[in-house]
C-alpha cells in the first residue's frame, strides 16, 4: 500500500466524520433556532 493513499484514505474518512458532525450540529442548532423563534412568535400577547 502506498503511503500517499494511505494518507488521502485517512483524509477523506476524517473529512467525512468532520462534515457529518459539523452538519449535525448546524442542523441541531438551526432546529433549536426555529423552535425559539416560532415560540416567540405565537407566545407573543396580542395587543
Amino acid at each position: 500500500m502506498n503511503r500517499r493513499y494511505y494518507k488521502a484514505a485517512a483524509l477523506i474518512i476524517c473529512g467525512g466524520f468532520l462534515m457529518q458532525f459539523v452538519g449535525c450540529l448546524v442542523s441541531s442548532l438551526f432546529q433549536n433556532l426555529a423552535g425559539f423563534a416560532l415560540d416567540q412568535l405565537l407566545n407573543r400577547p396580542a395587543t
